[in-house]
């Protein structure tokens, strides 16, 4: 890394000043070198000058001292001949006592003995030198010369390195003047005191001066080396410190500058919206991804204040949460908050948040990232796990492997298994032993080839029992296609299928008394009629219809009547052979396939059979019921060649059975058709009757018992058929309720009784209610109120001049519909009659509930009057009952006197019948009031 910096200018100079202190270094250690050797050559200089001025002096010294003294005898011999100096002076040899011979040495001579003895050492050689010398030896040389002239030119010594024999010597020589002592030798040579006389001269090698200056070099060059080296390696280590450091530093200010690079890279190209903020909240910096987040330039947001941003206050609570150091060391806090665009619009922010030093203070840097996609990921996830766990369908995923890693709480409710239980197992675990190998092969090849196999599936709860499933299986594939994971979608069809078998059932058989219905009845008669082709033998339909069941229906309830068909059921299908067929038609009909008949005998019997097995009373609860059917036969193939003809066949012979009594059996005849299509041109017929005009009212008097006046009228709606005549009610009300324009019938007479009871007020008679006659489809009409207001108001008749009527069985069958109508009807004035009173199962406590006047007798209790007792005790109960309650009794079908005389005597209160009279047309009525008032 530091050779990249190497053009750096701190590393230039770096090096520059590493040269310099380099060449600062050398030259110093040169300097103190050259100064070291300077001055030991010097000293060594100084040292052979003053040995040489040393040996000089004290020569010099002793010269003077001897030239003082007047020299020094010794003893004379071969080696110390007489000086002829002094061989002139008497003393120059003398005898000692002791008979040695001593001579007069001269200073000079013996000086130069004293050299000659003293100074073995070659390296110093001393002479003595003359001005004039007369011993050659004394002759002065070149340098010597030089001294002397400097000499007698007043110099006192002298010195100077020469070579001698190619060595180097250092000179020195100091004169030699005369003494007077002198003299005594020199006088003849006209020497003088104080003359020039010659010169002491020494000569101190040098070469043992320069061996120490070269041993002492190699030292001072060796020591100078070590330390300029030990000096070099000091400044290439500091250099290289500094330069390391510097390398360093710069390398850290590079990365520095890099990573502020790519950190302000990571923040302008962040997915994330990026803020730079201080610790006083102010933005200082955003990046590019806050300004397109929130809507805004880069100048319109770092002019924002981050409340206006932030509305949940998420950087305010994370710049405290920082400055109270809650945020985990080091490292960023994370808080949700919520952000606001430009536009007002705002959305779910994850905030991470650090504390940073900015360039010149400390502050926060910010990093919000939207997570709205998240949110509704989390949610999607909730909703995904919430379906997971809360759907009604089993869920089992496994691995590769077919081990089981996941289920859900239906899985647990289906199969009884809790997910401990099943997790880690295979799918084996439920397996019912119901399907074979092969089964499961085709499963798994469907898996591997297609990716997914659904259908039924028989497996095997936790308690054993083993029950139908629909299963979806799907294979989820990894990146490279292999199996990875299989999720299995599965319902508990036990119901469906009971519902399906249910439905089937249904389908061919009577949902309430388990017989079989139309449909299998047509397919059964269809293959016995072939059968009958086959063998030749016949067959025969008998269509049965219960006497009486809907009056049962009506006054007991749908209840009874339900178990009461069910109980016929029973009684019937024990009458049957096992080779027959027993069908609920529909309603309270039922029919009969007689198969294999030889004679008519066996049609016969099969009819009295099914007779009597309802001949005796059915018990229902605390009901004592007692019913009848009506039969009609029909032959194959002489009364029908197929099921439709022959139930059409019976069904007619059915309604004769009716018409000549009820409780009794009637085989087809020819002319039975003509009747049935008689009654259905009657439905017709009655249809454009209403519309046009062809029906009226006649009126029949109700008398009080006790006075015999008249008291009210009753309105009997009559049919007056151009080519019929007078239809009675019995023949048309039927009808009319079944092809439903009864309520259209009803409303008309309503209308038209309150008309004529109007008319006959006007034209001064007595005012009398008038008594109209409702059904139970009218009671169900929602509008019913509004028709008798309506009629009410478009006729003037006031409320308490209408008297409506309802049969005892609706009253009981449409109780609460009832029992709210009738309430209203009461407010509005209306009076209200209980028609046909004895015939249902009314309860006192009901009755006490209904909100009416009257009580009408039905006419088959008064019929009989006077001959049953039972019928005696039932009208006196009837009478003493409503007076208990307040209300009034009407008897119906009054005939006779006797009749009239016993209700007298009961306490009844008004009377309606023939003997009284029969009804009359409007126009008759009028008349006859008036003559009962007149009598």
């Amino acid at each position: 890394m530091a050779t990249a910096y190497t053009s750096s200018p701190e590393l230039r100079a770096v090096a520059r000043l590493t040269l310099l202190a380099l060449v600062a270094w050398s030259v110093a250690i040169g300097a103190s070198l050259y100064w070291n050797l300077w001055n030991e050559r010097s000293r060594h200089f100084d040292l052979a000058t003053a040995e040489a001025l040393f040996n000089l002096r004290r020569d010099y010294a002793i010269e003077h001292w001897l030239s003082q003294h007047g020299g020094v005898y010794m003893e004379a011999s071969e080696s110390l001949p007489v000086n002829p100096l002094v061989a002139h002076l008497p003393e120059a040899v003398v005898t000692t006592p002791s008979g040695r011979r001593l001579a007069l040495l001269a200073p000079i001579h013996l000086l130069r003995k004293i050299q000659e003895s003293s100074y073995a050492d070659p390296t110093v050689r001393g002479r003595i030198v003359g001005l004039q010398p007369l011993n050659p030896r004394n002759r002065a040389d070149a340098w010597e010369s030089g001294a002397l002239r400097a000499f007698q030119d007043g110099q006192k010594e002298a010195s100077g390195i020469v070579s001698i024999d190619g060595k180097p010597y250092l000179r020195a020589a100091k004169p030699i003047r005369a003494e007077a002592p002198c003299l005594k030798c020199h006088g003849d040579q006209l020497v003088k005191a104080g003359d020039l006389f010659g010169a002491l001269s020494y000569a101190v090698s040098l070469e043992r001066y320069l061996d120490a200056e070269r041993q002492l070099l190699n030292v001072l060059a060796t020591s100078h080396g070590i330390v300029w080296l030990g000096g070099v390696l000091i400044i290439g280590f500091l250099s290289n410190r500094a330069r390391d450091h510097l390398t360093e530093r710069i390398a850290v200010e590079h990365q520095l500058r890099h990573s502020e690079e790519r950190a302000r890279a990571i923040f302008e190209n962040a997915p994330d919206a990026g803020y730079i903020l201080t610790l006083d909240g102010r933005l200082i910096d955003v990046n590019d991804e806050a300004c397109r987040e929130l809507g805004y330039t880069r100048e319109e947001l770092l002019a924002t204040q981050v409340d206006d941003v932030d509305p949940g206050l998420g950087m305010r609570e994370a710049k405290r949460s920082l400055l109270t150091c809650r945020a985990p060391p080091g490292g960023p806090l994370c808080l949700e908050t919520v952000h606001r665009r430009k536009d007002g619009s705002e959305f779910p922010v994850e905030l991470h948040l650090r504390t940073a030093q900015l360039s010149d203070q400390p502050g926060v840097i910010a990093f919000g990232h939207n997570v709205t996609e998240r949110l509704e990921a989390q949610n999607r996830h909730r909703l995904a796990a919430k379906v997971f766990d809360e759907t009604s369908e089993g869920i089992m995923i496994t691995d590769a492997a077919a081990r089981i890693i996941s289920v859900n709480r239906s899985f647990t409710a289906i199969t009884g298994y809790s997910a401990d239980e099943a997790l880690g197992h295979k799918p084996s675990l439920l397996r019912s032993g119901r399907h074979d190998g092969a089964f499961y092969r085709q499963l798994w090849d469907a898996l591997l080839e297609v990716g997914s196999w659904r259908g039924e599936i028989w497996n095997r709860r936790k308690d054993g029992e083993v029950y139908p499933q629909w299963l979806a299986i799907s294979t989820v594939r990894d990146a490279a296609g292999r199996p990875e994971y299989y999720i299995g979608i599965f319902s508990d069809i036990t119901r469906q299928k009971r519902d399906a078998e249910h439905i089937r059932f249904l389908a061919y058989y009577d949902g309430l008394t388990g017989l079989p219905n139309r449909s299998l009845l047509a397919d059964r008669v269809a293959q016995a009629i072939a059968a009958a082709r086959r063998s030749g033998r016949g067959l025969a339909v008998l269509f049965m219809d219960l006497d009486g069941f809907k009056h049962v229906n009506d006054s007991l309830g749908h209840l009874v009547g339900d178990a009461l068909l069910r109980r016929v059921g029973e009684r019937l299908k024990q009458q049957i052979r096992d080779t027959d067929t027993l069908a609920r038609f529909g309603g309270d009909e039922f029919v009969v396939m007689l198969s294999d008949v030889e004679s008519m005998d066996d049609v016969r019997t099969g009819a009295r059979r099914c007779i009597e097995a309802l001949g005796s009373p059915i018990r229902i609860d605390e009901h004592e019921i007692n019913i009848t059917p009506s039969i009609g036969v029909s032959v194959f193939p002489a009364d029908g060649e197929d099921f439709d003809q022959l139930i059409k066949n019976a069904d007619t012979a059915m309604y004769r059975a009716k018409e000549s009594g009820r409780n009794q059996y009637r085989f087809f005849e020819a002319g039975m058709n003509a009747q049935a299509v008689s009654r259905a041109t009657l439905g017709n017929h009655l249809r454009r009757a209403l519309e046009r005009g062809q029906l009226l009212l006649h009126y029949q008097p109700q008398a009080d018992i006790a006075s015999g006046e008249i008291v009210g009228i009753e309105a009997l709606v009559r049919w007056q058929h151009p080519e019929l005549g007078l239809v009675p009610p019995a023949d048309f009300i039927p009808v009319a309720e079944e092809i439903g324009v009864i309520c259209a019938l009803g409303e008309w007479v309503l209308n038209e009784a309150c008309r004529q009871a109007v008319e006959w007020q006007h034209a001064g008679l007595p005012h009398l209610p008038v008594a109209v006659n409702l059904s139970a489809l009218q009671l169900r009409r929602p509008d019913f109120l509004d028709t008798v207001r309506r009629a009410l108001h478009s006729t003037g008749l006031e409320p308490h001049w209408l008297e409506v009527e309802l049969t005892e069985s609706v009253l009981m069958h449409e109780a609460e519909a009832a029992l709210s109508m009738l309430r209203e009807l009461s407010k509005i004035g209306i009076r209200v009659a209980v028609d046909d009173f004895g015939t249902g199962y009314s309860s006192l406590a009901y009755l006490r509930r209904l909100p009416i006047d009257k009580l009408k007798i039905d006419r088959s209790f008064v019929r009989d009057l006077t001959v049953d007792r039972d019928d005696w005790v039932i009208v006196s109960t009837i009478i003493r009952m409503a007076h208990s309650l307040n209300l009034k009794v009407i008897a119906e079908g009054v005939e006779t006197g006797e009749h009239l005389a016993i209700l007298r005597a009961q306490g009844c209160d008004e009377v309606q019948g023939y003997h009284l009279s029969r009804p009359l047309p409007a126009e008759e009525v009028a008349e006859f009031i008036r003559q009962r008032a007149a009598a």
